[in-house]
């Protein structure tokens, strides 16, 4: 068992990167270790602050991921498999960053060279435009007439005559 001080943890947010101190003090990383906890059956408060402690020394780079695993055997008794397991879903974490999830009006920000509809009929003003529709109504419509209801859709071949 690896001895780390909360005075240590404190010099290493002071050194971390931008990344790894906003990664160790974001909401989204509270939710995603606490969803892990519950995910693969961490009990206890003891247990659960614990991982969550070990999950921050990683972030802060005091702890190695690759040796993660035998840390949660080892501090938290996990069973290997479980702690393979749970190392996969921390390593998922950090790879992402835990990026927050943008609220739709950041993601919508710039949205003007998205077409809309109200676009397309502002400009659906074009005179002589042969409009297609395809209701039942007007399908058998067009087939009892032949397409006579409208000439000018297909062009005709005067060599083929019936």
């Amino acid at each position: 068992m690896k001895n780390i001080t909360n005075e240590l943890r404190d010099q290493a947010y002071a050194a971390a990167t931008d990344e790894q101190s906003r990664l160790y003090t974001a909401e989204e990383t509270f939710v995603a270790v606490n969803t892990m906890i519950t995910k693969h059956g961490i009990t206890g408060s003891e247990q659960g602050s614990l991982f969550s402690t070990i999950v921050g020394d990683v972030i802060l780079g005091l702890r190695n991921q690759s040796e993660l695993p035998q840390i949660l055997t080892e501090e938290l008794s996990i069973p290997t498999e479980k702690a393979v397991a749970i190392t996969g879903d921390v390593i998922d974490l950090i790879s992402k960053g835990a990026a927050p999830t943008p609220t739709p009006n950041q993601t919508l920000k710039d949205a003007s060279h998205i077409r809309t509809m109200q676009q397309d009929m502002s400009q659906h003003n074009i005179p002589d435009e042969i409009i297609y529709t395809s209701t039942q109504d007007a399908i058998l419509q067009e087939g009892r007439l032949g397409n006579q209801s409208n000439p000018q859709t297909l062009p005709t071949n005067p060599a083929i005559q019936p």
